[in-house]
């Protein structure tokens, strides 16, 4: 399924007090995203951080909650879905892109400043 073929569909089930707007989705998302934090303490705290088959189910089913608000939120504020996807990795494209170029100016300065220490000796 499309990105935005999944957004299509979860409008159609999609209930929230319209007076409230986006602000209903995003406290709904929240008490998602509170659930699978839950689940996940309870693996750690009993489970020693193994997730078992019924956790995962779990987890599955709250993290689909979260994309159900997630994706709601989406077009409650006129994005749409695939819209939200390309920018996001277009940022995490350029984050990384300027880690690699921080990290290579880096290096260029600690080879320029050994060469500079080399030729003072």
């Amino acid at each position: 399924m499309e990105a935005n073929e999944y957004q299509d569909k979860c409008r159609l089930y999609y209930e929230s007090p319209r007076e409230l707007g986006p602000y209903s989705t995003i406290l709904s998302m929240v008490s998602s995203v509170a659930e699978v934090s839950e689940i996940l303490k309870e693996c750690l705290d009993k489970e020693h951080g193994n997730i078992s088959d019924m956790n995962q189910l779990k987890i599955n089913v709250s993290i689909g909650d979260c994309l159900f608000q997630l994706t709601n939120l989406a077009a409650d504020v006129g994005l749409s879905l695939d819209t939200v996807m390309m920018t996001n990795i277009r940022k995490h494209q350029l984050i990384n892109e300027r880690i690699i170029a921080d990290e290579l100016a880096k290096n260029s300065t600690n080879r320029n400043t050994a060469k500079n220490i080399e030729n003072d000796i």
